[in-house]
């Protein structure tokens, strides 16, 4: 499998650049727990009030819950986090649908966000803990300890601190966000005088890059 590093870095290669303040705005930023649980409510409220539920609805009532009742967390797994992350410019969905693929060489990366710092544990934990590959897979744990290594093999230089954060980072990134899910419902409801119909992905796999 070829490496990060050889597809032009996929915005992973490692930085020196250091600062905890920033690890932690970037994590949190204007992030109100409270505020968090009250748009949750609020798109609960809004599929309540349909006279009938399509497959996303259906999943959305169904994960919206789960999501809100671990909420809570997100302070003690932000405190948990080591002292220094790396941040750097990141590439920002490194994940499955965004790669190309020629047999078991990885050809390009698609997507490529306007250029913003962020964490490189972040790509690194969103692709080896993919929700699919996570609620999908039968060792998902192996299957992420694969990539993992892999990834160091291709990046030996990448700080060990990154590496054994990145799936707590990516977790936090998930756990407070709600994009993909908030503009199905508010966004089209909006533009059109009611909640939107237009993706056609779970709500599980809406909170992918950093929003």
């Amino acid at each position: 499998m070829a490496g990060p590093d050889e597809q032009g870095g996929g915005g992973l290669e490692p930085s020196r650049q250091h600062r905890q303040d920033l690890v932690a705005y970037l994590l949190v930023q204007a992030v109100d727990v409270e505020a968090l649980t009250a748009t949750v409510d609020r798109l609960l409220a809004v599929i309540a009030d349909r006279d009938e539920l399509d497959g996303f609805d259906l999943d959305a009532r169904r994960t919206l819950p789960e999501r809100r009742r671990m909420l809570h967390l997100i302070p003690g797994l932000l405190a948990d986090l080591p002292d220094k992350l790396t941040v750097q410019v990141v590439h920002g969905d490194y994940s499955p649908v965004n790669l190309l693929w020629s047999g078991d060489r990885l050809t390009a990366v698609l997507d490529f966000r306007p250029p913003d710092p962020f964490l490189p544990a972040y790509d690194l934990g969103r692709k080896a803990f993919y929700p699919n590959t996570v609620t999908g897979g039968g060792d998902w744990m192996a299957d992420a300890g694969t990539f993992i290594t892999a990834y160091q093999d291709a990046n030996p230089g990448v700080p060990a601190v990154d590496v054994r954060a990145c799936g707590r980072v990516a977790l936090l990134q998930l756990l407070k966000s709600v994009y993909g899910v908030k503009e199905h419902y508010f966004e089209t409801q909006a533009v059109a005088g009611g909640p939107g119909r237009v993706l056609a992905v779970p709500p599980s796999d809406c909170a992918a890059a950093p929003r």
